[in-house]
């Protein structure tokens, strides 16, 4: 018995028949867009099928952003946004979340940094508060900027430099590219 091969008869008759690859399309997002005073773009998309809310903060600080030989700082600041702010200790903004029964992380690409946030609908604003106290009086102290300097450049010798072809991208990029595009 081969039971890949059905699967990949199913793959074939997708890409030949329209009539079914329209059959299987997912509904199209009916989202809408306001721009703040402050300039902040919010994008919403409502779903009520199930009792939560997520919510992603997207920065547009990224790698793009650094100079060559000077560079890890998006993702540097991505981790010193854990660290806490005027209102909320180190390490409590994803306690909060967890507490209410939530999930959250971030991470740092070329062009973004991007925070999020899954949590029950009723907690909606909590986590706005978070992430404005977050943003608006964030706490840098001496202790929580050596150390994290210290975590994301060992992420970057496991991630990249230990990896057998970690830093390939890294090296097409530079090959293909005399800016980020």
């Amino acid at each position: 018995m081969r039971p890949f091969k059905g699967v990949a008869l199913a793959v074939v008759l997708l890409l030949l028949t329209p009539s079914i690859q329209a059959a299987v399309r997912p509904p199209k997002l009916e989202y809408t867009t306001t721009t703040l005073q402050n300039g902040m773009q919010v994008v919403f998309l409502e779903d009520h099928s199930t009792p939560i809310v997520h919510l992603q903060m997207w920065y547009h600080v990224g790698s793009k952003n650094e100079r060559a030989g000077r560079t890890g700082f998006a993702h540097f600041f991505e981790h010193m946004m854990f660290k806490g702010s005027k209102n909320v200790e180190p390490e409590g903004h994803p306690s909060y979340i967890s507490s209410v029964g939530g999930q959250s992380n971030a991470f740092t690409n070329e062009d973004a940094t991007v925070f999020w946030e899954t949590v029950p609908s009723r907690h909606l604003p909590l986590i706005l508060w978070l992430e404005a106290d977050r943003l608006g009086s964030l706490r840098i102290e001496e202790k929580a900027f050596r150390n994290e300097r210290e975590v994301v450049k060992e992420e970057r010798r496991m991630r990249i430099e230990n990896q057998p072809y970690g830093r390939l991208q890294e090296i097409i990029a530079d090959q293909a590219f005399q800016v980020h595009p």
